[in-house]
C-alpha cells in the first residue's frame, strides 16, 4: 500500500526483525531531575517506602557526582539467561526514572523535564502495521478517534480490556462484532504475514517447551520493537534540534524543559514520526480505489469501505446463451414468463451492480413457500455481490419500528425475509419509514452507545414473503415493484441444486452480462403496475387509495361525496381544508374504526399520487397557493383524466 504507509514505517518494518542485533549503538541519555524534590524524598522521615527511598538515595549520590551535567544512563534491549539479546522494550541498565511509578516520576521531573507520550501507543502502532499490509480495523479507528466512546460502545470498563484483546491469541467470550473483526485481522490475517516476514521475532516468541508459538507474545514483541524504534527516532529528532532527551519511558520520553518545545514542534514531530496517516473520511464507492491519495505524510484523503464484489466483471460481451439457465430462472420463475417484468428485473439488477446508490424501487417477491423467491437473494449475495454487501433481516417489522439501523450501513442489498401482518397504524408507519429509506440519498446510522452519523445511502431493498398483504400499497404508489413468483419449480430441489451449481460456476459471466446488457430504454421508475400489485393493493385496501379511486372515477374532487340525499358536485380544485374534511367523512363512513392520518400526512399522499393512465412520474394532483380574503391558502388541482384541457385553459 504505497500511498498509505509512510517511508518512516517502511524503514521501521525493514529493521524490525533485526533491531536487537543491528542496533548495537544503544541509547545513551543524560538524566536530569528536580534535585530539591529528590533530596526531600530521600530524607529519613519523608514518608516514602523504604525500598523506594534506597533507590532515591543511590540516585541522589550518582547525580551529585555529575556536577550538574546529568547522570549518564544507557538503554538497550534486554538479554536472556544466556546473554543473547531479546526482542522487547528498551530498558535502562542502571537506576532510572523509567523504573519509578508515574507519580514519583512526575514529582522528580517537575520543572525540569517535559513528558512527551505516544497517544494510544499500541492501537496506533497496530493501525500502522495493518496499514502496511493494506488492512484496516474499524475498532482501532473508533478507539483512536474517541477512546471513551469506544469503550462504551464495546462495553469495556478500562483501556486495559481493549489492549488485552489485542494481545490475546484466544478469546473466551463473545465480543462486539467490530472487536471480533479486529482480532481476526490481527491473528488470522496479519499474523501469518508478520511471522513470515520476521522469523527472528517468531523464534523469540516460542513457549518454554520451544515447540509452539505464543501468538500473543509474538504480537507483543512486534509492538514493543516498533515502539522502541519510534523512541530511537524521536531521540534523534530532538537532538537534531538542539534539545536534550533525558528519559525513555516505554511509550514516550522526557526532554529537558525548553521554550522550543511548543505546539509547532510537536506538530513537526507528529509529521516526522507519522506512520499511520489519519484518514480524512470514509466513503463507499464501486469505482474508486480502497485508499485515496496521501496528502503529505499525515493525511489520506479517504478510505473506501467498498469491499469489492464476489464476482468479476470480465469486460467483454457475454452472449445470452452462455448464461441462459439463470436468465431463464428469472424470466420463468421470478417473472412468471412475462417479458416486460423480466426486463425491469434485469434493469433493477443492473442498477444494483453498477450504480453504488439506492435505486429508489423495492423489489417485492410474493408466492408460496419453496417457489424460489429466496434463491434470487442467495445467488446474488453469495456469488455476485458477496456477503459483505448484503444483509437479510428476518424481523422486518421490528427493524422498521426500531431506532437502531447499523446492520444496513454500506449494504448494497437488504432483504426483508417476510413482512409480518400488523395493525393498520403500525403497517403505515413501517411503510412510511421504508419509503424514506428507499428514496433518501443519505442515511443516518444510529448504533447503540454511539453518536449518530450520516453516510451515503447505498441500500437497495428486496422483500420475499408468502403473504400478499405485505405492505399498504396504493395503485398510485411509485416505490414497490411487485412480482408473484411462479409455482413452476416449487419444491423442485433437483432443479435448484443444479441451478446453484450453474450460478457458482458461471458467476463472473452472469455478473458481466447483467452489468453490460443494453437496457437504456428501460426507466426503472416506470415499472409495470401489474395484476400482482393489484392483488396486494386489494388485500391492503386503505382509505387513501379508495378515496383517490373515487376522485379519478368522478374526474375531479367530489363535493358531498358521503352526504345522503345530496347531489355530488365535481370540482377541479379544492382547498386543502375542504379536501381533508372530505377525507375524514370518507373514512368514518366507508372505513369505520380505521385510523385517520393527520392533515400533513394526507397532503404528502396527495403530492405522491401519480396518474396511472399517463404513467411515469405524472402527478394526479398539483398544489397551488392562492390568496383568499388576504390569507394564503393551499389549493389542490386535479390533473387526472377529464381535467387536462381545463387546466391548460387556466394556464
Amino acid at each position: 500500500m504505497e500511498n498509505t504507509t509512510s517511508t518512516q514505517l517502511k524503514a521501521f518494518m525493514d529493521r524490525l526483525d533485526k533491531a536487537p542485533f543491528d542496533d548495537t549503538r544503544r541509547i545513551v541519555l543524560r538524566k536530569f531531575v528536580n534535585m530539591e524534590v529528590l533530596k526531600d524524598l530521600s530524607k529519613k522521615h519523608s514518608g516514602v517506602h523504604q525500598d523506594l527511598k534506597k533507590k532515591l538515595q543511590a540516585y541522589l549520590t550518582l547525580l551529585q557526582s555529575t556536577y550538574g551535567e546529568g547522570k549518564e544512563t544507557v538503554y538497550c534491549f534486554p538479554k536472556d539467561c544466556w546473554g543473547n539479546k531479546e526482542f522487547g522494550r528498551l530498558y535502562a541498565t542502571s537506576v532510572s526514572l523509567q523504573s519509578l511509578k508515574k507519580d514519583s516520576r512526575g514529582a522528580l521531573a517537575a520543572g525540569v523535564l517535559q513528558d512527551i507520550d505516544m497517544v494510544a501507543a499500541a492501537p496506533s502502532i497496530f493501525k500502522g502495521i495493518l496499514a502496511h499490509y493494506n488492512l484496516q480495523s474499524k475498532a482501532l479507528d473508533t478507539y483512536l478517534e474517541d477512546r471513551q466512546q469506544a469503550l462504551t460502545k464495546y462495553k469495556l470498563k478500562e483501556k486495559s480490556d481493549f489492549l488485552s484483546i489485542m494481545f490475546s491469541e484466544h478469546l473466551y467470550t463473545t465480543l462486539h462484532p467490530e472487536l471480533m473483526e479486529m482480532h481476526h485481522l490481527l491473528y488470522t490475517v496479519a499474523y501469518p504475514r508478520l511471522s513470515a516476514d520476521y522469523p527472528n521475532i517468531l523464534q523469540a516468541s516460542k513457549t518454554r517447551t520451544m515447540t509452539t508459538i505464543n501468538k500473543g507474545s509474538f504480537m507483543s514483541n512486534v509492538f514493543q520493537v516498533v515502539e522502541s524504534l519510534v523512541l530511537m527516532e524521536a531521540v534523534e529528532f530532538f537532538r537534531a534540534r538542539d534539545l536534550v532527551p533525558s528519559v525513555l519511558c516505554f511509550d514516550g520520553l522526557m526532554v529537558v524543559k525548553d521554550d522550543k518545545v511548543n505546539e509547532e514542534l510537536l506538530e513537526e514531530l507528529h509529521q516526522y514520526m507519522e506512520f499511520a496517516p489519519i484518514v480524512k473520511k470514509r466513503i463507499f464507492d464501486f469505482y474508486k480505489p480502497q485508499w485515496g491519495p496521501c496528502s503529505g505524510k499525515k493525511y489520506i484523503d479517504y478510505f473506501n469501505a467498498f469491499p469489492g464484489f464476489a464476482a468479476t466483471n470480465l469486460k467483454q460481451t457475454i452472449p445470452r446463451d452462455e448464461v441462459s439457465m439463470y436468465l431463464d430462472y428469472i424470466l420463468e420463475v421470478i417473472c412468471s414468463g412475462r417479458e416486460t417484468e423480466y426486463k425491469f428485473v434485469l434493469k433493477w439488477l443492473q442498477e444494483l451492480f453498477t450504480s453504488g446508490t439506492a435505486n429508489g424501487v423495492v423489489l417485492a417477491l410474493t408466492g408460496l413457500e419453496g417457489a424460489g423467491k429466496g434463491f434470487l437473494f442467495e445467488s446474488i449475495s453469495t456469488y455476485m455481490l458477496g456477503k459483505k454487501l448484503c444483509v437479510p433481516l428476518n424481523n422486518a417489522t421490528q427493524f422498521l419500528a426500531g431506532s437502531f439501523n447499523s446492520e444496513i450501513e454500506n449494504k448494497s442489498l437488504v432483504l426483508f425475509d417476510e413482512m409480518p401482518v400488523s395493525n393498520g397504524r403500525e403497517r403505515m408507519a413501517a411503510f412510511d419509514r421504508l419509503k424514506n429509506m428507499v428514496t433518501d440519498t443519505r442515511t443516518i446510522i444510529n448504533e447503540k452507545c454511539v453518536h449518530r452519523y450520516e453516510v451515503k445511502n447505498v441500500n437497495n431493498f428486496m422483500i420475499a414473503s408468502n403473504n400478499k398483504n405485505i405492505l399498504p400499497l396504493t395503485k398510485s404508489g411509485r416505490r414497490v415493484f411487485v412480482l408473484n413468483v411462479s409455482n413452476k419449480r416449487r419444491c423442485d430441489r433437483v432443479y435448484f441444486r443444479h441451478l446453484d451449481e450453474y450460478v457458482k460456476a458461471n458467476a463472473n459471466k452472469i455478473f458481466t452480462y447483467l452489468c453490460n446488457v443494453d437496457l437504456s430504454d428501460i426507466d426503472l421508475a416506470n415499472f409495470p403496475r401489474n395484476e400482482d400489485r393489484d392483488a396486494i393493493v386489494e388485500a391492503s385496501a386503505d382509505p387513501i387509495s379508495a378515496l383517490f379511486q373515487e376522485i379519478t372515477k368522478y374526474g375531479g374532487f367530489p363535493r358531498n361525496l358521503m352526504e345522503q340525499n345530496r347531489e355530488v358536485e365535481v370540482e377541479q380544485s379544492m382547498s386543502s381544508t375542504e379536501l381533508y374534511e372530505t377525507y375524514q367523512k370518507f373514512v368514518q363512513k366507508r372505513f369505520p374504526g380505521h385510523h385517520v392520518i393527520s392533515m400533513t400526512a394526507f397532503g404528502v399522499h396527495l403530492w405522491d399520487a401519480i396518474d396511472l393512465q399517463r404513467g411515469g412520474d405524472a402527478r394526479l394532483f398539483m398544489k397551488r397557493r392562492v390568496q383568499v380574503n388576504g390569507h394564503c391558502e393551499v389549493l389542490w388541482v386535479y390533473l387526472g383524466p377529464g381535467a387536462m384541457d381545463l387546466l391548460d385553459d387556466e394556464e
